[in-house]
């Protein structure tokens, strides 16, 4: 809907979105967790303050049009969400996923992560040329399938991180082992991949699960390798 508004600073037209179908994801990201005058700031392109200024009737009007914001968002499953399992996707598209959730907030990662989770055979730059196109379309189109996608990389991480995980020795921090926490994910695909960056892409089409359980396997076998040279160290006597 076209709004004529009249402010301190003169007359301006905006467009007043009155069903979910009018709110983009983007605009979503911008007003999520929003209230008041600064949800209409986010809505209509305005400073908090000059909406503060506007006439009663026409906030009134801008409010109750928004009403409609209470309702819940229309559920919306496409058929790859439908069938959609995070750990026989590839190790790649889930660690491009975290890591946009590590540096955007949820739903301005949202467009991307169902880019990136859309087609079977994932290509990073199609995704992320597709995820410019979704920030447009209205966030009922991706709202239902990206909390599910959040869910389940929730539920992989909590399922594989706690068999991985392991204290580093005394002995690998005065190594300084915490200089390759920079490195995140990367330290390990260049470790399976023995620092050959020419095969990086192929190991990243690797399902999450068989990439994780491999890590597990891997983890598992040293701990053993470790306990058992302890063993030896012991049973092995001394020469004098």
């Amino acid at each position: 809907m076209k709004l004529h508004i009249h402010t301190n600073q003169g007359e301006f037209i905006r467009d007043l979105p009155v069903s979910w179908n009018d709110i983009s994801a983007s605009m979503f990201a911008e007003m999520y967790g929003k209230q008041g005058a600064e949800l209409f700031s986010a809505i209509l392109d305005f400073e908090p303050e000059t909406i503060k200024t506007l006439p009663f009737d026409t906030y009134n009007f801008i409010a109750d049009s928004l009403s409609f914001l209470d309702s819940e968002i229309p559920e919306f499953i496409p058929a790859f969400a439908e069938e959609l399992n995070i750990g026989l996707a590839s190790v790649g598209q889930l660690e491009k996923a975290n890591e946009l959730l590590g540096l955007y907030s949820l739903w301005e990662a949202a467009p991307f992560l169902y880019a990136i989770y859309e087609n079977k055979n994932y290509d990073e730059a199609e995704a992320f040329k597709k995820a410019l196109i979704y920030q447009k379309e209205p966030i009922s189109k991706i709202f239902a399938t990206v909390l599910k996608i959040v869910e389940q990389i929730n539920q992989f991480y909590q399922k594989y991180l706690p068999l991985i995980n392991n204290e580093p020795d005394e002995n690998e921090i005065a190594a300084g082992l915490d200089r390759f926490t920079k490195f995140g994910f990367f330290a390990t695909l260049a470790t399976k991949c023995e620092g050959n960056p020419l095969i990086y892409n192929e190991m990243l089409k690797v399902s999450a699960d068989v990439f994780y359980m491999t890590l597990y396997f891997e983890h598992e076998r040293n701990e053993y390798q470790k306990e058992l040279s302890k063993l030896q160290k012991m049973s092995t006597p001394e020469l004098v």
